[in-house]
């Protein structure tokens, strides 16, 4: 199998990035209030791609969707 130097990155720096992005600061508070009416309304299945620590998949769950969150990281379920 080849390398993925980013998936390695993302392992080895996850934690990291974890606690950073719970402290509140990243870019996902700038954008949210212009993502979430992009997202269709509760009742399907809604599939979050790459969802990293679940922060999204989180904030779906709880406005009444039923999420699938993928990620290549297969660490990353236990930090969610």
């Amino acid at each position: 199998m080849p390398p993925h130097p980013l998936a390695d990155g993302w392992d080895s720096n996850a934690h990291d990035w974890i606690a950073w992005t719970r402290t509140g600061v990243d870019s996902y508070e700038s954008h949210r209030d212009s993502f979430l009416p992009l997202i269709p309304a509760p009742g399907r299945l809604t599939v979050d791609v790459g969802s990293g620590e679940g922060r999204v998949s989180r904030e779906l769950q709880a406005l009444g969707h039923r999420v699938l969150a993928i990620v290549a990281d297969a660490s990353a379920p236990a930090r969610a």
